[in-house]
């Protein structure tokens, strides 16, 4: 399950971006590195993480690499319905491709 945090760095990169999320009622897990810059972000909405619960079967998980300053890696993980269509339900912002990073993800169980 993903822990709602509450934003600890007022002042970090990226916190307006974390204080929508939470505004918006998003399930949102970060971290920054010691500049305080936003170094990890995966989100989703409550709607979401419950069409996972109902139909977990996870079809793709689709990156798109250094398509922000940061150069960092957004992804997405999607579901397939009952109805055969696929639905995204997780979205996050990653530092890199390595195993440990993709691990991150392990908060969704």
């Amino acid at each position: 399950m993903l822990n709602t945090l509450e934003p600890k760095h007022v002042d970090s990169d990226g916190a307006e971006f974390i204080r929508y999320l939470l505004e918006k009622e998003y399930d949102v897990y970060y971290e920054v590195d010691k500049e305080q810059t936003l170094e990890l972000v995966i989100y989703c909405s409550a709607f979401q993480k419950e069409m996972t619960r109902k139909y977990g079967q996870v079809m793709f998980f689709d990156t798109i690499c250094g398509t922000n300053k940061y150069n960092h890696v957004r992804g997405t993980v999607t579901i397939q319905l009952n109805n055969g269509r696929t639905m995204p339900v997780l979205f996050s912002i990653l530092p890199n491709q390595n195993t440990e990073t993709f691990k991150k993800y392990s908060i969704l169980d």
